[in-house]
C-alpha cells in the first residue's frame, strides 16, 4: 500500500521538507519529493504514490512558482524593507499635503518575443502560503522590447513609451496621443540616454501639468545608472522633483507597477 511507505514520524519530516524548501525558495517537484521518500525509507515509491500522500496531507498543494533572481532572494530581508519604508516616511512628514496627482511610480518591463509556449513544472507547497509569495529561484532571460509605464494613485498615467530592438520603427497614427514614443536600441533595452530623455522630456512635461499645489513631485522607481548623469540631476533639482529609488533587487515585492501591472504580462 502507498501509504505504508512512511510512518507517521517519516511523514512529519518530510511534510517539513516540503514546507521549508517552499519558503526558502527552492521548492521541490515530484521527483524532489520522490528522493526524499527514498532517503527516509528506502523504497522508490510508486508513480501514483504521490498523488496519494496529497490525498493523505491536503494541507500541501502543487502549483507553478514564479521566477526569481537569486540576487532579489539575497536582498530582500527586513533590515533593508524598513530603511526603504522609514525613508518613505520621512518624504511624507515633511510634506504632509502631497495630494494624489504629486505621486508617481515608473516602471520598464521587458518582453522576449518568439520564445513560445514553455511547459513549466509543478512545485509544492504548504496551501497557507499565499500564492503571491510563491517563487522559485531562476535566472533571467535575455528581453528583445522594454515598455516603460508610469501611473499615479490619482488615476492618471503617462502614455506608455516603447523601445525596440535596432530596425525600422512602425507607423501607427491610429494610436497618435495614445504612445508617447516608441524609440530603438540595439538590445531593445532601454540605457542612460533613453532614460533620461524619457524624464526630461515625457514626464516633466506631463507632471508639471498635472500639478495642484506649490509642492514637489514625488517619483518612485527602480535604481538605474542614468539617474547619476547630470543632465537628469539638473533637472531633478530644476523642477523641484523627488526620485525616491526602490531598494535593489526588491521590485518583486515593492514595485506596485511590478507587482500590480506588470505581474499580468
Amino acid at each position: 500500500m502507498n501509504q505504508q511507505i512512511l510512518s507517521k514520524p517519516q511523514e512529519a519530516t518530510l511534510m517539513d521538507w516540503i514546507s521549508h524548501q517552499a519558503s526558502v525558495l527552492m521548492p521541490l517537484d515530484k521527483d524532489g519529493i520522490h528522493s526524499l521518500v527514498f532517503d527516509l525509507s528506502g523504497i522508490v515509491p510508486g508513480s501514483n504514490w504521490i498523488h496519494q500522500f496529497e490525498k493523505c496531507h491536503l494541507e500541501i498543494h502543487a502549483s507553478q512558482p514564479g521566477n526569481l533572481n537569486p540576487k532579489r532572494a539575497q536582498n530582500f530581508y527586513p533590515t533593508n524593507i524598513r530603511h526603504f519604508y522609514n525613508l518613505l516616511k520621512d518624504i511624507y512628514n515633511t510634506f504632509p499635503n502631497f495630494s494624489p496627482e504629486h505621486i508617481w511610480n515608473m516602471d520598464k518591463k521587458g518582453v522576449q518575443f518568439g520564445g513560445g509556449c514553455k511547459r513549466s513544472k509543478k512545485y509544492y507547497h504548504l496551501r497557507s502560503m499565499k500564492r503571491s509569495k510563491f517563487y522559485r529561484i531562476r535566472s533571467d532571460n535575455l528581453e528583445l522590447m522594454t515598455v516603460i509605464e508610469c501611473i499615479s494613485p490619482s488615476g492618471l498615467s503617462v502614455p506608455p513609451s516603447f523601445i525596440l530592438l535596432s530596425g525600422p520603427i512602425p507607423s501607427l497614427p491610429n494610436l497618435s496621443g495614445e504612445i508617447a514614443t516608441i524609440v530603438t536600441s540595439p538590445n531593445g533595452w532601454t540605457d542612460n540616454e533613453i532614460s533620461t530623455a524619457w524624464f526630461t522630456e515625457m514626464f516633466i512635461p506631463f507632471a508639471n501639468n498635472h500639478k495642484v499645489a506649490n509642492v514637489p513631485v514625488l517619483l518612485l522607481l527602480d535604481g538605474h545608472n542614468s539617474y547619476e548623469l547630470d543632465t537628469f540631476r539638473e533637472a531633478v533639482f530644476r523642477n523641484n522633483i523627488i526620485v525616491f529609488a526602490f531598494p535593489s533587487k526588491c521590485i518583486h515585492k515593492l514595485q506596485p507597477l511590478d507587482v500590480v501591472i506588470f505581474a499580468q504580462v
